[in-house]
């Protein structure tokens, strides 16, 4: 064998080392997956590619309004007598905020608990944009949706639990006291 001795060996070193920092840096984030942004399909669903195929991603302990015409719309308004279209109108405003916050093709970071799918098998996450903001928080601080269960616990349980005590003490969003469903998601909160 022939070993050149001239060859520095310098960037070599550099580049292993490089390697041995950058993979210590993605085990270090291991709680952290990357998604892109292929679709908003409801105010706390989102279709994303993750690991090679297209899932989907609900917005934990975040519920919005469905934006479509469906049955859960219809008996919430006839129990709390407002308008049917009250409440689907209100799924289209989480649906247009999110759309203002992120678009197809953005980078999405999502965060997980234990429980990684929901009983439908989509996946359940935390979801951050590439700033560092999360969207579950957005979205419960500025009234768009509600926390799914009051008894919510996870990782992040009291940040989304002051986001939304602050979208109701501002009356933002559905929590607008003039709002004519107020009382309807005042009552599923209690």
């Amino acid at each position: 064998m022939i070993v050149n001795r001239d060859v520095p060996r310098a960037p070599l070193q550099l580049l292993v080392v490089m390697l041995l920092i950058s993979f210590t840096v993605v085990c270090s984030v291991s709680a952290q997956e990357r998604a892109i942004l292929l679709q908003i399909v409801s105010g706390d669903l989102l279709k994303v590619l993750y690991h090679d195929r297209e899932e989907y991603v609900r917005l934990r302990g975040v519920e919005t309004p469905d934006s479509h015409y469906t049955e859960d719309n219809v008996r919430w308004a006839d129990t709390f007598h407002v308008e049917r279209n009250s409440i689907t109108i209100l799924g289209k405003k989480a649906v247009y905020f999110l759309s203002t916050l992120m678009k197809r093709g953005d980078c999405l970071v999502m965060e997980f608990d234990d429980k990684h799918r929901d009983e439908f098998d989509n996946l359940v996450a935390y979801v951050s944009l590439r700033n560092g903001k999360m969207i579950n928080e957005l979205v419960l601080r500025e009234g768009y949706g509600y926390l799914y269960i009051p008894s919510f616990s996870g990782r992040y349980a009291a940040k989304l639990r002051e986001a939304q005590r602050s979208a109701q003490v501002n009356e933002r969003g559905l929590w607008r006291k003039h709002h004519c469903l107020f009382k309807f998601f005042l009552n599923i909160q209690n």
